[in-house]
Order: structure tokens, then C-alpha cells, then sequence
């Protein structure tokens, strides 16, 4: 048997490149509250699969994030909340032009930032349809501030991350 179709598939990959973000975001980041908000690097996740292996890849990325984030939710949000809002932004992430991404080195990380802080106010508005109480207008733009800060410092490692992931012996999508 060819031990190389195991560690080639993405589905394999993706589980454990998952379970080493979240076990980082729930204990370590979980203390690290820069103005009130914490590093979302589940959304980050999302938000880079999108950008390096396109929409249709990017979307299931986010859900399956986005699904098992929902799992380790003790919040009052409904649950599937993350799964919708990490799909749509993957897919979102995924429409923008490789045109725009490759063209100067701090294209890609500036685009995961955008998405980024597109993606929490996609959140916000998404929590507030489905009845989570208590989201201030303070606490979402200081989320949307980390998650834009945090997109575009951290785009370079974890856009290379999902590259490893995502497309590992494919092509970079044209």
C-alpha cells in the first residue's frame, strides 16, 4: 500500500492542522485579549483556505472549521452559526482575483485582513438575527480590530498552512 495517498489527502490533513489551532485558541490565546477581543484563528483558517485553493474549496474548508468550532462552543450561540459564517466567508475569500493576491508580497496578507474583519461583522449580524443577546457595538468593532490585526500579521504562515493542507500536489488555482 502506498502510505503516500494518506498523508496527500487534505481531509486527513485538515483534521489535524485543526485540532493544533483550536488546542492553541482554547488555552493559550484564550488568555490573550488584546482591547477586549480575543484572536479568532479558526476564522483566520477559513479565511486562508479561501484565499490559496478557491471558492468551492474554500467554502467546505470553512464549514468543516466552522462545524467543529460550533462543537467546542459553550457560549449561547446557535449552533451551525460558525459552520454558516466560516462557509460563506471561505467562499468569499475564494472570489477574489489571484490577480489581486499575487501581485506585491503584502497583497494576500492585506486581503485575509479585509476578510477577516468582513467576516466578524458577518458574524455580528448573523448573531443578532438568530437572538444572541448582548453583542455591543463596542465588542464587535474591537473583534473586527483584533481579527483585522491578527489576519495580517499572522496571513503568512497560515496562508502557507492551507497551501500545505488544501492543495499539496495540485496547482495553484488559475
Amino acid at each position: 500500500m502506498n502510505s503516500g495517498i494518506l498523508t496527500e489527502s487534505p481531509w486527513l490533513r485538515l483534521p489535524i492542522v485543526l485540532a493544533v489551532v483550536l488546542m492553541f485558541q482554547t488555552t493559550l490565546l484564550a488568555e490573550v485579549r488584546p482591547i477586549g477581543a480575543s484572536i479568532d484563528l479558526a476564522l483566520l483558517l477559513a479565511v486562508c483556505a479561501g484565499c490559496v485553493a478557491g471558492p468551492v474549496r474554500g467554502a467546505r474548508a470553512g464549514l468543516v472549521i466552522g462545524f467543529v468550532l460550533d462543537l467546542l462552543l459553550t457560549k449561547p450561540i446557535p449552533f451551525g452559526l460558525s459552520a454558516l459564517v466560516f462557509a460563506l466567508t471561505g467562499f468569499a475569500t475564494g472570489m477574489v482575483p489571484d490577480a489581486v493576491c499575487d501581485g506585491k508580497w503584502i497583497m494576500r496578507p492585506l486581503v485575509v485582513a479585509v476578510a477577516s474583519g468582513l467576516s466578524a461583522i458577518l458574524y455580528a449580524m448573523a448573531a443578532t438575527v438568530f437572538g444572541v443577546p448582548d453583542l455591543s457595538l463596542v465588542h464587535v468593532t474591537a473583534v473586527v480590530l483584533v481579527g483585522m490585526i491578527s489576519g495580517l500579521l499572522l496571513a503568512p504562515v497560515l496562508v502557507r498552512v492551507m497551501f500545505w493542507v488544501l492543495m499539496a500536489g495540485d496547482r495553484p488555482r488559475a
